[in-house]
C-alpha cells in the first residue's frame, strides 16, 4: 500500500469560517451536535478509568436494547446517558 499524503480540501463556509477536512471524506458534523457520547466523553464527566466509563455504556447499552434500541459498541446515546446519571438535558 503507498503512502497517501491527505490533501486539506476546503467544502463550504459556515459563519464565515471555511470548513476544512482532509480528502474530502469527513463529515461537517461536530461533536457538540452529535446524539452520542463516546467513551473518553464519558470518563470526562465523571471523572473515572477507561474501563469504568465502558462499563456504565454496556450497561445503558443493554438497557436500551432490551427496549428494543439501536445501541453501538463504545458510544452511548446522549439523552439515555443523562436520564441514567440524573444529569442535565
Amino acid at each position: 500500500m503507498e503512502n497517501v499524503k491527505p490533501t486539506t480540501e476546503t467544502v463550504e463556509e459556515r459563519d464565515g469560517r471555511p470548513m476544512t477536512f482532509e480528502n474530502a471524506t469527513a463529515t461537517p458534523m461536530t461533536p457538540q451536535a452529535s446524539r452520542f457520547l463516546t467513551v473518553q466523553d464519558v470518563m470526562d464527566d465523571m471523572h473515572i478509568s477507561n474501563s469504568s466509563a465502558c462499563k456504565i455504556i454496556r450497561q445503558i447499552n443493554a438497557k436500551l436494547k432490551e427496549r428494543g434500541l439501536m445501541t453501538f459498541r463504545g458510544r452511548v446515546l446522549k439523552r439515555a446517558y443523562l436520564e441514567a446519571t440524573g444529569g442535565e438535558s
